[in-house]
């Protein structure tokens, strides 16, 4: 059996919230403890951009996807803030060029359960990998700039849903969820991240789908030094616009 294609792309908007505790070395004092709040180096609202690939064998799945959120903001801070190492008093007009980015690959097998005579409820349960990398950076006036990467792999489940009123409509809902099982891994370093999504799909053509979008998403990431690096993200609930392509 011929293998089939899909490639999607999209656009999220919406309300972030959370905070940038980084500090320099694990060392007490560099850093103030939970900041920067995402709030006060103005950083409001948060983009996300991504992509996605599948490739389909019968009722199997093999999914590669791509995401890139955009924190950018510019503030005056209110207070003095520590923050990997650097002293940015308060007074100081901070700008922030923060991104946080992860990538999946992930197996997935499709169950097809009839709901009356036309319907249908396509479910697909699967298995992945996660990497994530985080990009902190924030600049002030002042000359103190504050630079800071991480990255970090984490397995994940994720389940699929996807209902039908008929096989030939040019219309259908979906559901997705993804969590990581950062546990399995054990260490030292802790990845947490949570996405729920909902979807009204249209189709244009054969080929080409367009769809409207909600969710929430939910980012947390701790090590173990003495004064841990310590995000935290809140993203939503947010809503997109994608369309996909598929042969």
């Amino acid at each position: 059996m011929a293998p089939t294609r899909a490639v999607g792309l999209r656009y999220w908007f919406g309300p972030v919230d959370g905070s940038l505790q980084t500090g320099q070395g694990g060392n007490p004092g560099t850093s103030s403890p939970g900041r920067p709040t995402l709030e006060e180096i103005g950083v409001d609202h948060g983009q996300d951009v991504g992509t996605d690939v599948v490739f389909a064998w019968g009722r199997h799945e093999l999914g590669v996807d791509a995401s890139l959120m955009l924190l950018f903001g510019e503030a005056t801070l209110e207070e003095d803030l520590i923050s990997h190492g650097e002293t940015f008093p308060a007074g100081t007009a901070v700008e922030s060029d923060t991104w946080f980015a992860h990538g999946s690959i992930a197996y997935r097998y499709r169950f097809d359960v009839p709901l009356g005579t036309s319907d249908r409820l396509v479910t697909r349960p699967g298995v992945g990998l996660t990497g994530i990398l985080f990009d902190y950076e924030l600049e002030g006036d002042n000359g103190a700039e504050a630079e800071r990467r991480y990255t970090h792999g984490v397995p994940h489940a994720e389940l699929g849903l996807e209902w039908r009123p008929s096989p030939d409509a040019s219309w259908w809902l979906s559901a997705d969820v993804r969590q990581t099982l950062y546990g399995l891994l054990g260490g030292a370093n802790k990845a947490h991240l949570f996405q729920g999504l909902i979807g009204a799909h249209h189709a244009l053509s054969r080929r080409w789908s367009v769809q409207l979008e909600a969710g929430y998403h939910h980012l947390g990431y701790q090590d173990d030094q003495t004064l841990p690096n310590h995000i935290e993200l809140e993203f939503g609930p947010f809503l997109g616009l994608g369309f996909r392509a598929r042969w």
